[in-house]
């Protein structure tokens, strides 16, 4: 007589593979695709290209603050022209990343906080979290705003008590980022839109000649005008990182910061449907459509040129050049103006599509390790800047404040005493990623507090 041959059996872990991401869910294996996707080999799996464009950053901010410190005055113009080039990547795009982290961290906690509804002690102790971390980042703002205003020597030291320096801005950002991201990406998008145009025509009202507005001191109700009110509120000072003007950065990055998260999602779970391939198009094609959209757009609404550009004077230190004789400068090149906004904005959707679609999603696709390492050690420097921001932020003005410090160097020797400074600056990074060194760096203690 025959044997009866016996059922193969699959094991359970192909049945895990082959289920569908709404299988996951119901069934609670979701949460160890979740955390097996937070952490790899024993290490957080971070978003490289966040971290390369905040490093990217930052080394742009310091090298315009080392010229403006240590350049003679008769050589102002390297500066002003290195600015004029960098300003579509520089605090704006440091707030346009810090929205984009933002809005990842978002969605991805509220993913877990549906799933894990069991868990309500931890559940709320992962809500509140990035808020302790806004206070804190808000607290240090301040921090900074009393001691610049302890430093300066003229009658208007009360304005830097209220300064838009780029901490206040991004620590408010994530303030009102905790309103904004209950509502849809579509309504955010439009709302950026609006402030967008909106707070080009009350920057117009408040500086009709896009010059800063005269102020006043002391401050009083009866020599204060509702025009300087709003300008100390909003856009103090003009050349700074006034809220209006740059929380639509902090807006479209949330909104592609969900972008991260849902191809993330798309490629990491193993989906079989046959239009995934598709939509990683789609989305991509988008990014791509906006972005070029939107940097065209400003780009040809802004090549009127004006004389002025809201307190920057970069026209004036320009002209120091003694072959160099401008007449204005146009629109899409000077901060706080519509166009500008429009083609840095652009500018920005570009160049992190460009560094996701090389960069991360060759990490989502589950790439050999080989590759990926190769891939990205080429901006090992750019993601470790990128990792310890904050601290380079405050270090580097400790350095700049330093007597031996303080000495002025033509143009054509900036660079030697340039490139000592960010050598110190790579250098305390460096440290900062050791196990001793760590506790050196702002991100370590941030990081404790639960």
């Amino acid at each position: 007589m025959l044997k009866k041959l016996k059922k193969p059996t699959i094991s359970k872990n192909h049945k895990k593979r082959s289920k569908d991401r709404s299988e996951f869910i119901k069934d609670g294996n979701y949460i160890t695709e979740f955390n097996k996707d937070r952490k790899e080999n024993g290490k957080e799996n971070r978003i490289n290209t966040i971290d390369i464009l905040r490093g990217f950053s930052i080394m742009l901010m310091i090298i315009a603050h080392v010229g403006n410190y240590w350049l003679i005055p008769s050589d102002r113009w390297a500066v002003a022209l290195f600015f004029l080039v960098v300003n579509v990547q520089g605090t704006n795009g440091f707030t346009y990343v810090a929205g984009m982290a933002f809005g990842y961290a978002w969605k991805r906690n509220q993913n877990f906080w549906k799933i894990n509804q069991k868990e309500k002690h931890q559940n709320t102790k992962n809500r509140t979290r990035p808020l302790k971390h806004t206070i804190i980042l808000l607290g240090l703002s301040v921090i900074f705003n009393i001691f610049a205003a302890f430093f300066r020597k003229d009658s208007l030291w009360f304005e830097y008590i209220w300064y838009w320096n780029i901490l206040q801005t991004i620590s408010v950002s994530r303030l009102l980022g905790e309103l904004i991201m209950r509502w849809s990406k579509y309504i955010r998008g439009a709302f950026a839109v609006a402030l967008i145009f909106s707070g080009s025509f009350l920057i117009r009202w408040i500086a009709p000649n896009m010059n800063p507005p005269d102020l006043v001191s002391p401050i009083s109700a009866e020599n204060l005008s509702i025009r300087q009110l709003i300008y100390l509120i909003f856009y103090n000072p003009l050349y700074s990182n006034g809220i209006i003007t740059f929380f639509p950065y902090f807006i479209v990055g949330t909104i592609f910061g969900e972008f991260i998260y849902t191809y993330q999602k798309i490629t990491s779970f193993h989906i079989t449907a046959e239009n995934q391939p598709y939509k990683r198009k789609l989305y991509f094609s988008c990014s791509y459509g906006i972005g070029v959209i939107l940097f065209s757009f400003g780009i040809l609404f802004g090549l009127q040129t004006v004389p002025n550009d809201y307190g920057w004077h970069l026209l004036d230190q320009i002209n120091l050049h003694p072959a160099i004789e401008w007449k204005g400068l146009p629109l899409f090149l000077i901060a706080n103006t519509w166009q500008w906004q429009l083609y840095s904005i652009g500018f920005e959707i570009l160049f992190t599509t460009s560094l996701l679609s090389q960069i991360d999603f060759l990490n989502f696709k589950r790439m050999n390790t080989s590759k990926r390492k190769r891939k990205i050690s080429i901006w090992h420097l750019w993601r470790n800047y990128g990792r310890y921001s904050l601290s380079i932020y405050f270090w580097h003005y400790i350095f700049l404040f330093m007597p031996w410090f303080q000495t002025k160097f033509p143009a054509t020797w900036i660079g030697i005493p340039l490139l000592f400074f960010l050598v110190i600056i790579s250098g305390f990074v460096k440290l900062f990623s050791t196990k001793k060194g760590r506790k050196m760096s702002i991100e370590y203690w941030i990081s404790r507090i639960h």
